[in-house]
Formats: structure tokens, C-alpha cells, sequence
């Protein structure tokens, strides 16, 4: 099984010891949320930021306190936007029992590449644009992946390949039995919205090999 669609957010909990490799959370698009993403889609902007679920808000708008212009920050749901980031990063960091999560807030997708997350559980949430492209087990080839074929190799089902929608909460498993995905046509050609948020080690050990 791929997919679990949850009722609620307390089954995020569970998701580590499940069979799926993707539990989503739907939610509804708030109201007051399309005329300020438009403005904000304008902006080309990639932050990466450790946040503690104890300071979430406080964190947040502190990295973000001079990325966006005056006109963003003034706008009544700006509070709303960053509000649903902190609730987030603390929904996420009590499911991986950490005080501290790793974010990557952004308008700029590149995983052209269908691909695994190296990484135990990654949440995702698309704000604007279309969501994450994911393959079912039977619509790709991950032999073809593992050998570093292209997309044509590893989509075995054009018609079977599945999107997150905006603002539903979708947390994926990674590793070896990890769920292939990818950024969608339309986020590669133009601006969206994506909040990623991994184990506060996650980008220490990234910059530690890079170091």
C-alpha cells in the first residue's frame, strides 16, 4: 500500500511503522490565501533554517525578517501563513520526538528527476503550484531509478502518476523503501510555494560533508 489518507493528524504518529509509503492530510485552501501567494510567487527566495518547536513563530519570522518586502509582511494572512509554518514544524518535530527541525521554505523547485529521499520521513506542503508528482509501486520502475536512468525509463504508467494538492500535509518515507517523486512540469517552468521539513540533522550533515 502507497497510500494512507489520514482523518486526522494524530495518525501521522503511527506513519513510521505503517506499510505506506505516503500519509496525507487534506486540507482546504484558506480564505485570503490566493491574492497573497500571487504576490509572493513573485519572489525568487530559497531559506534554510533550523527551527525549535518551542520558539517556532519567533524562529520563523526571524529568518524570514528580511527576505520579503514591506508589502508581504503587512498582509493580514502573512500572520496565517507563518502561524500554519510554526504549527508545522511542531506537528513534525513530535513525530520525529526532536525539539528542533530542519526547513527549507522556498519558490524555487528543481527535482526534475524521479528519485527517493534519503532520509527516514520528509514532510511536504505546496502553498501555491502544483504538488508533488508521485509514483504508486506499479507506475514506476525502481530498478531503472537505482541505475540512473532517466524519467522515461523509470515512469512505467504515464497515466497512474499522482499529485499532492495545495495545502495538504504530506509526509513521505524514504530510503530503501522509499517513495519515488518529483517536482511537477509546471513548478520547474515557473514560482511556487513549498515548505520541506526534515530532522534537524538532516542539512548539519549535509553541510558537514560539504565542509
Amino acid at each position: 500500500m502507497n497510500l494512507t489518507i489520514a482523518k486526522n493528524i494524530s495518525e501521522f504518529k503511527n506513519f513510521s511503522q505503517s506499510k505506506s509509503k505516503l500519509i496525507i492530510y487534506e486540507r482546504s485552501e484558506p480564505k485570503g490565501s490566493v491574492n497573497f501567494f500571487k504576490k509572493l510567487t513573485k519572489i525568487d527566495f530559497s531559506i534554510n533554517a533550523e527551527i525549535s518547536k518551542f520558539d517556532a513563530e519567533k524562529n520563523i519570522k526571524s529568518v524570514l525578517l528580511d527576505v520579503f518586502p514591506f508589502e508581504i509582511k503587512a498582509s493580514i494572512f502573512y500572520e496565517t501563513w507563518i502561524n500554519d509554518i510554526a504549527y508545522l514544524c511542531k506537528i513534525f518535530s513530535d513525530i520525529l520526538n526532536t525539539s528542533t527541525i530542519s526547513m527549507w521554505l522556498g519558490s524555487k523547485r528543481g527535482c526534475k528527476r524521479y528519485h527517493i529521499d534519503n532520509v527516514p520521513q520528509r514532510l511536504l506542503v505546496t502553498y501555491s503550484g502544483e504538488g508533488t508528482e508521485w509514483l504508486p509501486d506499479e507506475a514506476g520502475d525502481k530498478t531503472a531509478y537505482l541505475n540512473d536512468e532517466p524519467n522515461e525509463k523509470i515512469l512505467k504508467n504515464y497515466k497512474k502518476k499522482q499529485f499532492v494538492n495545495e495545502w495538504d500535509i504530506a509526509i513521505f518515507k524514504g530510503g530503501s523503501e522509499g517513495l519515488l517523486h518529483r517536482t511537477p512540469d509546471s513548478a520547474l517552468k515557473e514560482n511556487s510555494i513549498l515548505l520541506r521539513l526534515d530532522h534537524a540533522g538532516y542539512w548539519k550533515n549535509i553541510y558537514n560533508n560539504i565542509s
